[in-house]
């Protein structure tokens, strides 16, 4: 069966033109035939997911004088770094500079902003942030801990590099959240594999203790190899983080204490587990068991 307007991304109000009417269309979405790239814009969901199918949602709700920004811009480039909250809301991310209108479209996120052209990057007709404002505007505006997975993310999928974004970040003066930006870029680590292990680093960070080295490798005679998130090398102290979505059965339970177990045992490796739960909100024991293990005292939650 051929691909929905030939694997091209579309409006949603146009679907009649592709051959669906409304109901169809909604079937199509609940039903999984359809997928939903931007709000407002689907395509057929065999379509696979490049940069250049991105690039052709983008361009067909992006408004004249506007910009992709933010998580969006950072999607454009190949780097997931949107936090849980944003995860589902589909909307495009975009600036315009200050003495334009912005779009109340319910489509897309837009925000007026200081927006030199050296900022701006053209690619295949649709203009998104530079990689280096994008990861600025990142770091500045986003919650600390969720700055920090953004800035490792863009590390990770190679958009930016320190360098660069040190040099870009070194002459701006007062903007807002430019003191995080500042002082979170020297500190963001592309080992970091997934968000959760950014937080997790940020609460190790702010609660004043060293910093561990990122994924830690552990080599046995047998060429067996141990992987660990975050690992204290002189205190034998591993600390690791286990996500929703890979660590929340029974059997990832099982797979997870046995494999920690070994490792202990053969190694005399400690683990301190963080998770949502005891990263986020008030409670202090996951930092206070660290500190007690690495013989450290603690400062205070500030987030």
């Amino acid at each position: 069966m051929p691909l929905l307007n030939a694997g091209l991304p579309f409006l949603t109000t146009t679907s009649p033109d592709v051959g669906l009417s409304e109901r169809q269309l909604r079937d199509a979405i609940h039903g999984g035939a359809l997928r939903r790239v931007f709000r407002g814009v689907a395509v057929d969901v065999r379509s696979p997911d490049t940069r250049d199918l991105r690039l052709a949602a983008a361009s067909l709700v992006l408004p004249r004088d506007a910009v992709v920004s933010d998580h969006s811009a950072a999607w454009l480039y190949g780097a997931d770094t949107a936090p849980p909250g944003d995860m589902r809301d589909l909307r495009l991310m975009t600036v315009v500079p200050h003495g334009h209108v912005r779009s109340v479209s319910s489509r897309m996120r837009t925000r007026q902003t200081c927006l030199p052209d050296g900022d701006v990057r053209v690619v295949r007709g649709v203009a998104v942030t530079s990689p280096q404002r994008t990861a600025a505007d990142l770091l500045r505006l986003s919650w600390r801990p969720y700055a920090l997975a953004a800035g490792d993310a863009l590390l990770r999928a190679d958009v930016v590099d320190l360098a660069t974004l040190g040099e870009y970040l070194a002459p701006l003066r007062r903007l807002p959240g430019l003191k995080q930006a500042k002082e979170l870029a020297p500190l963001l680590d592309g080992r970091a594999n997934r968000h959760g292990e950014s937080w997790m680093r940020m609460r190790i960070i702010d609660a004043g203790l060293p910093i561990p080295d990122l994924d830690h490798v552990i080599r046995e005679s047998d060429a067996k190899e141990w992987h660990l998130d975050s690992y204290f090398v002189a205190s034998r102290l591993a600390s690791e983080y286990d996500g929703r979505a890979n660590h929340s059965t029974a059997a990832d339970t099982e797979h997870d204490g046995g494999r920690r177990v070994h490792i202990g045992f053969v190694h005399s490796i400690r683990f301190v587990i963080a998770h949502r739960e005891n990263l986020f909100g008030e409670d202090p024991a996951y930092e206070l068991e660290l500190g007690d293990a690495l013989g450290c005292a603690v400062r205070p939650r500030t987030w």
